[in-house]
């Protein structure tokens, strides 16, 4: 049975050293680590913990940091864009807890990330001969059909997904093997999306109004995020 992971995102943390969060700081952070832009340190978008992503990760990869130049004012809309940084992090690096810049930073110019918020996750099965729509698709075992017919009927089961709840959160974001929607610019070859989310997951995020992806290679030595509207 395919696995999918649902995302979504309330106002405020339990406690300053969680894992799982949208916006405010980030955790785990060294000076060193903390990507910039035109030199000035970028915006934390989402972390989330490896439990939450569904594609596998090397061993020692404990969470997933997505950072962008400014959360409210950005053009990072192709997959080679440097306005993001995806961070893989360890257990070492989460041992730090929470990083303010603050603390890191002698200089904060332009630095306005969002509001802090939780991210939660809820992990479900699905069968494929459960989401499809046979009006649409032949009849036939998953394996037998085109990949393009596979995409079409889980994006639309994904669709019906995002319209849920999750502990009071509505879900705006999933993890997933099949990608909701991905329009003209595809993950890099070699790289593989570990979770997509629309903007309202993260307050003050802009993505034309649109939905942003993160993926990355097997070995996790490539990554990439960017958004479409």
């Amino acid at each position: 049975m395919p696995t999918l992971v649902r995302l979504a995102s309330k106002p405020g943390l339990t406690n300053t050293n969680q894992v799982n969060r949208v916006g405010g700081e980030p955790v785990g952070l060294t000076k060193d680590m903390w990507p910039l832009y035109q030199g000035r340190p970028m915006h934390h978008v989402v972390t989330v913990e490896r439990d939450a992503v569904v594609a596998p990760l090397p061993e020692h990869v404990a969470a997933v940091a997505v950072f962008v130049d400014d959360i409210g004012d950005n053009e990072a809309f192709t997959p080679d864009t440097p306005r993001t940084k995806v961070l893989f992090l360890t257990a070492q690096d989460l041992a730090r807890g929470e990083t303010p810049a603050s603390a890191l930073f002698a200089s904060l110019e332009g630095y306005s990330p969002a509001e802090p918020g939780s991210v939660l996750f809820e992990k479900k099965t699905y069968s494929f001969d459960e989401v499809r729509n046979p009006e649409s698709l032949e009849d036939g075992p998953e394996d037998a059909l085109d990949d393009d017919q596979v995409s079409y009927a889980i994006s639309t089961y994904l669709q019906s997904e995002r319209s849920g709840g999750l502990d009071g959160a509505v879900v705006h974001g999933h993890s997933a093997l099949h990608v909701y929607w991905c329009q003209g610019a595809e993950a890099p070859e070699g790289q593989r999306v570990l979770f997509w989310f629309y903007e309202a997951l993260v307050p003050g995020l802009n993505c034309g109004d649109g939905f942003f992806y993160v993926s990355a290679s097997p070995d996790a030595k490539a990554s990439a995020a960017w958004w479409q509207c």
